[in-house]
């Protein structure tokens, strides 16, 4: 688990860092027979540095929309989408994410909004520039995380663009780039919920 992941479960979290397993269903027992609705928190995915620099060297732009945005945190450039509802299914759970990512190559722009991560079938889907839906990311199983009452924390998920996703993206762009670099990085996904 790298730095960043690290201290964003320092911070989010007093409890002990469990296993992954433990942590996605560490809610609280009044919850666990049913649904909780989702009321807030954030998703942070870290390019790797690998990503990252290739992002650089081919001149692709990337920045946040809405109330998403795309800054440096503990020296890594990190994607923050903050959560806007969804639900809390133990161990499971699918998040709506306000905002989106958009990537600029020259005078192509690509959007990618309206993103739905779920933990359950492990895909993320997107409404890519404002129109149809389509499955961009898989979703790896989280490594470390935290928990207690009304919030959870899981991180160091693998973030990666399904063959629907990196295709759609080249094409927009213009590029191959994707299809080279389909893994994007890695997540933490702090989870509020009632």
């Amino acid at each position: 688990m790298n730095i960043t992941h690290s201290r964003h479960l320092a911070r989010l979290s007093a409890a002990a860092v469990l296993g992954a397993a433990t942590a996605v269903a560490a809610i609280p027992a009044a919850n666990a027979a049913g649904d909780s609705a989702v009321t807030g928190g954030k998703t942070y995915v870290i390019p790797t540095a690998a990503v990252a620099k290739a992002l650089h060297a081919k001149h692709i732009a990337v920045s946040g929309t809405g109330s998403a945005r795309y800054t440096s945190i503990d020296g890594a450039k990190t994607l923050v989408l903050p959560i806007k509802g969804g639900t809390a299914t133990p161990p499971d759970y699918v998040t709506r994410l306000g905002g989106g990512v958009k990537l600029k190559l020259r005078s192509h722009v690509v959007t990618l909004t309206g993103i739905v991560f779920d933990t359950k079938t492990h895909k993320a889907t997107a409404s890519v520039d404002h129109g149809k839906r389509l499955a961009v990311f898989k979703l790896g199983d989280p490594q470390e995380g935290a928990g207690g009452p009304g919030e959870v924390v899981f991180g160091d998920y693998t973030v990666t663009l399904t063959k629907a996703g990196w295709k759609k993206i080249d094409t927009k762009l213009h590029t191959q780039f994707f299809a080279h670099h389909p893994r994007i990085g890695t997540g933490t996904t702090d989870v509020k919920f009632t």
